[in-house]
């Protein structure tokens, strides 16, 4: 549908223009002048005018400009408007793509649509799920009657400017988890992207595929993009499933073992999820965070290393001892999956990922997951230890540059830290 717009857009440009050169030649002739000369003048100002289209139609497809990290565009804000009329148009008003767009290029506005989403998108599409805003979620009716004293907005406004932000905020996180893919050719960068895919069981979505693709410098049209993906990923889930289909048939002892190892685990999700969210959709994870020397960790080494030994009493968490020779380990992210000593949480704040282990239990812990090392009642105490530290954690983090994070809340109230915690003194903490 979009390519059929911009299609029609373009005939109509050249028909414009066609039917301007005819009228400038007809009217100078009438005027006197040879027609070889009005047909070269009429030319010349045809030309100019489908210049001036062509610059027009090259200004909507590009983004306009940037605010509070998202992107505006004229033709995404179309498509917005076009998928998600439906839920659009529940609210009353009218809204058309220029009109989004000059919302969405005021800095007020964007911060608190960006707010919003971040903390209760899901609030909203709860209040639409039935079809109608019937204000029967609280929070959704205070946002909305904020939007509309604060910046005279109508309710239809209010959603596609939120349905806009959740998708570029969407796509950045698709584009950021792509970082590392590197490719010699189209096929090769189909296999990659697919091969991604299917690892984090990520579902096909055709609206990122292609303006991932595009931005990669990919050229196809639609149709040529989704055949080549759809191709390379079956290729692979055929591989996969063939690999499944030749492995070893699990004994009754280990299929128990798995079993009990899961019912596990979810009791620990339980227990912990009052302190600890671990739902890694719920932190912003990019390509140098897989790095051992990445700026995350260097800074947290450099700035808390004292603050983590305070908070466990100078002891490895696991045993009791080892003072002397401390080592910090990722948590409950490992490195190996994009972990850092600080996660940067969605919801704008910084999240403690790091506890103290001797060398030997740094030893045993190794790559395995946290719940099969510590038993429950251990990660309770652990875990309501190690995110004590947050509150004092971000306070001191508002210097830190992190372009990655550009929805972080900012500067913690110095109240919120923990009084048994090191305080800040001349700029050291002790």
């Amino acid at each position: 549908m979009r390519r059929v717009s911009q299609a029609l857009r373009s005939m109509l440009g050249g028909l414009a223009v066609f039917a301007l050169w005819a009228l400038l030649t007809v009217l100078l002739v009438a005027f006197g002048t040879s027609l070889a000369v009005s047909a070269l003048i009429a030319s010349a100002a045809a030309f100019v005018a489908w210049r001036a289209l062509r610059a027009r139609e090259r200004d909507l497809r590009g983004p306009d400009q940037v605010c509070h990290g998202i992107a505006i565009n004229r033709q995404r804000a179309e498509c917005v408007l076009l998928g998600f009329q439906d839920a659009i148009a529940t609210g009353s008003g009218t809204v058309s793509a220029s009109k989004l767009c000059r919302l969405l290029a005021r800095p007020e506005v964007m911060r608190d649509l960006k707010d919003f989403q971040l903390r209760f998108m899901s609030d909203l599409l709860d209040e639409l799920s039935d079809g109608e805003l019937d204000w029967n979620n609280e929070k959704c009716d205070f946002f909305f009657d904020l939007m509309r004293s604060r910046h005279k907005l109508s309710n239809a406004m209010i959603i596609a400017g939120l349905v806009y932000v959740a998708e570029e905020r969407r796509y950045d996180m698709y584009q950021s988890l792509l970082g590392h893919v590197h490719y010699a050719g189209r096929d090769d960068f189909f296999r990659e992207l697919a091969l991604h895919d299917v690892c984090c069981d990520t579902p096909y979505d055709p609206a990122l595929v292609e303006r991932f693709a595009a931005e990669c410098g990919v050229k196809g049209g639609f149709k040529s993009i989704e055949k080549r993906y759809r191709a390379a990923r079956r290729q692979i889930e055929m591989t996969k499933f063939e690999s499944m289909l030749r492995s070893e048939v699990p004994s009754t002892g280990r299929v128990a073992e798995q079993i009990r190892s899961d019912v596990q685990r979810g009791r620990i999700d339980r227990a912990l999820s009052k302190h600890l969210d671990t739902n890694p959709d719920n932190y912003i994870i990019v390509g140098s965070d897989h790095s051992r020397e990445s700026r995350l960790d260097a800074y947290y080494r450099r700035h808390f290393s004292h603050v983590l030994s305070r908070a466990f009493d100078g002891h490895c968490c696991a045993c009791a001892e080892g003072m002397d020779q401390l080592q910090f380990d990722h948590f409950w992210r490992p490195k190996s999956a994009g972990g850092n000593f600080l996660m940067r949480s969605r919801n704008g704040t910084y999240v403690n990922n790091c506890i103290p282990l001797c060398a030997s239990c740094n030893a045993r812990k190794g790559n395995r997951d946290f719940r099969d090392v510590f038993d429950e009642e251990e990660l309770v105490g652990i875990v309501e230890r190690s995110q004590s530290l947050n509150a004092l954690i971000n306070e001191h983090m508002v210097g830190f540059s992190d372009p990655e994070f550009d929805g972080r809340v900012g500067v913690f109230a110095v109240h919120d830290a923990p009084e048994s915690l090191p305080v800040e003194e001349d700029g050291l903490l002790v």
